[in-house]
């Protein structure tokens, strides 16, 4: 139980008590809420039916203070041994981990309002948001570390139910993503939060194929062991797509630093950091290269993600190069990185810079979908412009420009 109590800096404990204090005032109604739309929850509803109405008060009661304990006190345990407890109890009822997931998506939809109300200062807004958050992460662990102590309960669910719900996650992902675009940019945060939470029920999904191959690989047969390494598989790309997303977003709300900057220094910086991850066989042909004013660490993400998606995309041909050309005009400077790879159709060029854009199959090519994106990004925050050209097997050309 030890290993669950979280440590927490005295930012986070703010935030969680700025939560907290929200919470506390307003949860009987966050509770008749909840029960109201959980009524005809298979496992949930029953419960609420024939639990009579004191003891749920005093279940209830009970939990927040403890959870107050842990927030304001710091002590975590009580509520860590009461959760588990709770947890194991409704594993052997039937419910299963996704309900805890959609339960606390439940409860965060009816507080942020709140939140929003009683705190107009925009830094305790957002800090009670991440304390919010956080809290419901750490319960996340709490309630996953006592479904593992009923673990053959869990893998007793057939792999049809692990796929879709890893195919919900991933369709939860793409969704939120497109609601976050809508949201008033000055609340940029809003995707860190989601991409945070899918954290926990991503890696109980990973953490069960895991236990499901260990205690049972050897009865499976080759297509079960196929299937769970692509659960495994799949688990871990998206893992990799959230860590970009949250680097995307993170662009938001980051100041651009304006230094003189030697942009061959920095391809070059750029080329070591790619040769020191990436095994490739391209030829890189640099010219000789404007200097511009910008962001040091912002402008080498651009030249890496270029360079980059260059190298991978001509990794299919014979000899694969990579040009990287500069040059003045109509007031700009242009930078132009071209390879010689598989191209693409230029009836899709406004796909290129959007998140999760692809035009070519995670088959063919790995990716995310997010790297150009933040190109763009990147770009618009220097008053720039990003576009490309390209041909079906006949190569692609990327242009970014900058104000002189």
């Amino acid at each position: 139980m030890k290993k669950l109590i979280p440590v927490l800096s005295e930012d986070e404990k703010k935030g969680m008590i700025l939560y907290f204090t929200v919470y506390e005032k307003h949860a009987e109604e966050f509770t008749e809420k909840a029960f109201d739309r959980l009524k005809e929850h298979p496992v949930l509803g029953k419960l609420i039916r024939e639990t009579p109405d004191e003891n749920k008060k005093i279940n209830r009661a009970n939990e927040i203070q403890l959870q107050k304990d842990a927030i304001f006190e710091s002590n975590w345990l009580p509520y860590i041994e009461f959760q588990v407890k709770q947890g194991i109890a409704f594993a052997k009822l039937g419910l299963d981990f996704k309900s805890w997931f959609e339960v606390l998506s439940l409860l965060r939809g009816f507080i942020v309002p709140h939140i929003h109300r009683d705190y107009e200062n925009s830094n305790d807004f957002l800090a009670a948001l991440n304390g919010m958050n956080q809290f419901m992460e750490i319960e996340m662990g709490i309630i996953g570390e006592a479904y593992m102590c009923q673990k053959e309960e869990i893998i007793q669910e057939d792999r049809e139910k692990i796929k879709k719900l890893n195919d919900e996650l991933e369709h939860k992902v793409i969704t939120r993503t497109a609601d976050l675009e809508a949201i008033n940019k000055e609340l940029d945060a809003f995707t860190y939060t989601v991409s945070h939470d899918l954290r926990v029920p991503l890696r109980a999904v990973n953490g069960y194929a895991e236990i499901l191959n260990e205690d049972y690989g050897t009865k499976l047969d080759a297509e079960g062991k196929r299937i769970i390494q692509s659960i495994r598989y799949n688990t871990s790309r998206m893992g990799m797509l959230i860590d970009d997303l949250l680097s995307f977003s993170k662009l938001g709300k980051k100041e651009v630093k304006s230094y003189s900057i030697d942009m061959n220094e920095l391809t070059q910086v750029a080329l070591n950091e790619i040769n020191s991850l990436v095994s490739h066989a391209a030829v890189i042909k640099v010219g000789k290269l404007h200097s511009v004013t910008g962001d040091y660490s912002l402008m080498r993400q651009v030249m890496f993600n270029l360079i980059s998606n260059a190298i991978k995309y001509s990794s299919k041909n014979e000899e694969p190069c990579v040009e990287i050309e500069s040059k003045e005009k109509d007031g700009e400077i242009i930078f132009s990185i071209r390879d010689n790879g598989v191209g693409f159709d230029m009836r899709y060029v406004d796909k290129l810079y959007g998140v999760f854009q692809r035009l070519h199959s995670q088959e063919e090519f790995e990716g995310t979908g997010v790297g150009l994106a933040i190109v763009n990004r990147i770009i618009n925050k220097h008053k720039g412009r990003v576009w490309a050209e390209g041909k079906v097997n006949e190569g692609a050309t990327f242009c970014f420009s900058l104000t002189k």
